[in-house]
């Protein structure tokens, strides 16, 4: 059985991430012979260093295999904890002895980062984009032995977004498929009415219908949709993001169909539209140089179906002058100090008026 490294270096703009891969790396240690693992882990903020590298020293009472985590510092040049440890770990550690690096931001030039990266105790975890994590939502179900389809994933994703910072996404994301394995039972497959019952609806279903309903100036209902949105716990600058994207798609698909000769009318079932229209599509998208992550192509195909069959509801001027209004209200939500769901409540009355 091959050893462990000593040091391992984790690090990442994905705080979930890097828990994910700390646990990892205990797991890989405790798998390697080292079942009796004690952790310590050391708040770099509220100690010294000269008390951070005691505490490395110290042995411990029950084990005399320690893992010692280093959190909330920095790795840089400027940093006496760097070379503390880099002297420390080329002097080697006593057998059984690790530590991990949870700094919070990294110089990659530096020795010890070199040293660790060498001996391949190096793990570097950022955001995943759209794709990456429909991928990490399929394999999260399987490792609690259900079957998820990509359908499935993209559908629990819509409805946690997408634009939360620092790995809030992914926890949210990890909390609803924890719910989903329980309320699944012994079945070994998560379905769509599980996510419906479990979740509840779709906040970009939401989101639609805020769209549907500022176009048709239904100003009452359009503030009522808004304010399920901001107690559902979606930031303004989220509700922005999303109807953003939702008007761009429409306006996508509305020059598409004035370029493009193909048939298409809100009566078309789903299976002609699929077969005929949505390859058609995509060969425009990928034609005019458009990332299909910026498209509606990134959903379902019934998503964009749906997409299609409302869009011819709204003319294009329509959009374009409501696409106008967002990026004045994405303006004053990052510029001006007026309240955020202030700042969404005038923009969805000026276009009633």
């Amino acid at each position: 059985m091959s050893e462990p490294n000593e040091i391992y270096l984790i690090y990442g703009d994905d705080e979930f991430l890097v828990e994910e891969g700390l646990g990892r790396v205990l797991a890989t240690i405790r798998d390697q012979g080292y079942d009796d693992l004690t952790v310590e882990t050391i708040d770099c903020k509220e100690q010294g260093t000269s008390e951070v590298m005691a505490e490395i020293s110290a042995p411990t009472l029950f084990s005399t295999n320690k893992a010692t985590i280093l959190k909330r510092f920095q790795l840089t040049g400027r940093g006496k904890l760097a070379s503390q440890l880099d002297a420390r770990t080329a002097a080697g550690l006593a057998p059984g002895q690790f530590i991990i690096l949870l700094p919070d931001k990294v110089d990659k030039r530096l020795k010890i980062v070199k040293a660790i990266k060498k001996k391949g105790g190096v793990i570097e975890l950022n955001a995943l984009a759209h794709d990456g994590l429909v991928t990490w939502i399929v394999d999260r179900f399987k490792q609690e032995g259900k079957s998820a389809s990509p359908d499935i994933a993209e559908s629990l994703l819509d409805l946690k977004g997408e634009e939360d910072p620092k790995g809030q996404t992914m926890r949210a994301l990890d909390s609803e498929i924890e719910k989903l394995v329980v309320y699944s039972g012994d079945t070994g497959k998560v379905t769509q009415a599980d996510i419906d019952a479990v979740v509840g609806r779709s906040r970009t279903e939401k989101v639609f219908e805020m769209v549907e309903h500022v176009l048709l100036r239904k100003v009452g209902t359009a503030l009522d949709t808004l304010n399920d949105l901001l107690d559902a716990g979606e930031s303004p600058i989220g509700i922005v993001l999303r109807l953003s994207r939702e008007i761009r798609w429409l306006i996508q698909i509305h020059l598409f169909l004035a370029s493009e000769k193909v048939r298409w009318d809100k009566s078309m079932g789903f299976s002609a539209f699929n077969g005929s229209v949505l390859p058609v599509f995509k060969a425009w998208v990928e034609a005019g140089g458009i990332p299909l992550e910026a498209t509606c192509l990134r959903q379902r195909p019934y998503a964009s179906y749906m997409k299609f069959r409302k869009g011819g509801d709204f003319s294009l001027d329509d959009l374009m002058k409501l696409l106008g209004k967002l990026l004045e209200a994405n303006t004053q939500l990052v510029s001006t100090s007026i309240k955020p769901q202030v700042v969404l409540e005038q923009f969805v009355t000026a276009l009633g008026v």
